[in-house]
């Protein structure tokens, strides 16, 4: 005859979680594109869109302080971060002069102008010189100013970008992409951990190879068994896990519940009261009830 008991078998993903985890794994990726698509591309076209308006801006007021026959843009070996500063530090001073039509006021709109543009570059991380220079050359800068005239001058302007806008659309790809990294990780670490189970000796298998029997729990803990989480409390006699408490994680491997279940049921079946009879004792009439109905019926009213 050949032997008919039942072999050992091997615990496997939960659909349920893996359904949670791909659901979670989707959303992270597309958060991750999403602020990718807004870093490199869409920010930094608006970006680009404010910096062009900026130059209009920059140009017309030059036209109408000097008609452009001015040097516009930064010196050989001038720090373009430098002049913005300078720029910055003295605009309260730029805004009380400018606005009138004195030609220091129309060259302090023209100042004011220019501070404006180098923002728009330095949020967009190209205020250097030779972006500035080829943008406001003495021998194209006429033909530039009508380019952009022609551009802007029948639309509104563009919203301008703050400093901290493609900086936090980066901070979502690290968010979005790092967690569908690191879910990916988890995803495979928890595929890798198997359970075996021997359902004629009641004998679980744990990852890392140890064995649990009925008899080798003290307690069955269901704190968290609302979570899906079962603590085993091992006894002392245990060989390699004598006193430790094992977590098991119910939701994440299937059958893992039924075989606790199976195990518990073996070591304490006194937790678990057949139901019929819960439902016989609850149906049933108490004592009092009855000798409350005797009464009723020696003494009718």
């Amino acid at each position: 005859m050949t032997d008919q008991s039942p072999t050992p078998t091997t615990s496997k993903l939960s659909k349920r979680w893996i359904r949670k985890m791909v659901i979670f794994w989707v959303v992270l990726l597309g958060f991750g594109l999403y602020g990718l698509y807004d870093a490199m591309v869409a920010y930094p076209a608006r970006g680009e869109r404010d910096a062009s308006y900026r130059l209009w801006k920059y140009l017309d007021a030059s036209f109408q302080a000097h008609g452009l026959s001015l040097p516009m843009g930064v010196e050989d070996g001038q720090d373009p971060a430098k002049v913005y500063n300078e720029l910055d530090a003295k605009l309260d001073e730029l805004y009380a002069s400018a606005g009138g039509a004195s030609v220091r006021a129309k060259d302090d709109a023209a100042k004011i102008a220019k501070h404006d543009w180098f923002r728009a570059l330095k949020v967009l991380g190209k205020l250097d010189a030779d972006r500035i220079n080829s943008d406001v050359a003495l021998d194209s800068a006429k033909q530039r100013y009508d380019e952009l005239q022609t551009l802007w001058k029948s639309k509104d302007q563009p919203k301008p970008l703050a400093g901290y806008d493609i900086p936090v659309q980066w901070l979502f790809v690290a968010v979005g992409l790092g967690g569908c990294l690191w879910l990916t990780i988890h995803i495979l670490n928890t595929a890798r951990k198997k359970y075996t189970f021997d359902p004629e000796t009641l004998t679980l298998t744990i990852p890392g190879g140890h064995s649990i029997t009925p008899g080798d729990v003290d307690v069955f803990d269901r704190r968290k068994w609302d979570k899906f989480i079962l603590f085993l409390k091992i006894n002392a006699e245990h060989k390699a896990l004598g006193g430790q408490e094992i977590k098991l994680d119910l939701y994440q491997y299937e059958p893992l519940e039924q075989w606790a279940v199976a195990m518990h049921k073996h070591a304490h079946p006194e937790d678990f009261e057949p139901e019929e009879e819960n439902d016989q004792d609850s149906e049933s009439p108490s004592q009092e009830q009855q000798d409350e109905e005797q009464q009723d019926e020696s003494h009718p009213s």
